[in-house]
């Protein structure tokens, strides 16, 4: 993946929506390639907060953790009480 030194101004970040200067990714849209053009959206490097869990059969699960950790606490208490 590919970093920009700077943000385009013209849009928003998907993940903080701001367009504060600074290092950007551009991430690839599904189902949107067609000639090996793709879109995307543009997101912060410092918004990207990904993680890798190695599963019980080897495979990788890469995963972007939410900031507020006690959302996703209580989001996961309340699916399990179901």
């Amino acid at each position: 993946m590919k970093i920009f030194e700077n943000f385009n101004e013209s849009g928003k970040c998907h993940v903080c929506g701001t367009n504060k200067p600074g290092k950007t990714v551009l991430v690839p849209l599904d189902s949107t390639s067609k000639d090996r053009i793709e879109q995307a959206v543009q997101i912060h490097l410092d918004c990207l907060e990904l993680r890798a869990k190695v599963l019980p059969n080897g495979d990788v699960l890469i995963y972007q953790i939410d900031n507020d950790l006690a959302d996703i606490c209580k989001l996961v208490e309340e699916v399990n009480e179901d």
